[in-house]
């Protein structure tokens, strides 16, 4: 059985769910404070196959989501 690399079927999976996302109708997440990361950063989870959902966190600056961080379900908090 052949499985993508993980890096790469997360960037799919995260690109896919930001593609369906009305940012002008809602902004996905919730707001989260990380020391030493930008103030609006938001937090959403985005699920990757049968896994927990992993922990994206991203501010959207103009106009555009630049992902800063992701964390796996079961990796310790920062």
């Amino acid at each position: 059985m052949e499985l993508q690399p993980i890096a790469g079927y997360l960037k799919n999976t995260i690109d896919v769910f930001f593609e369906h996302q009305d940012f002008s109708i809602y902004i996905p997440g919730r707001h989260v404070l990380i020391k030493n990361l930008p103030d609006d950063l938001r937090m959403v989870l985005v699920s990757a196959g049968k896994s927990d959902p992993y922990k994206v966190f991203y501010p959207i600056t103009g106009g555009s989501v630049e992902i800063f961080l992701i964390r796996h379900p079961h990796q310790k908090p920062i």
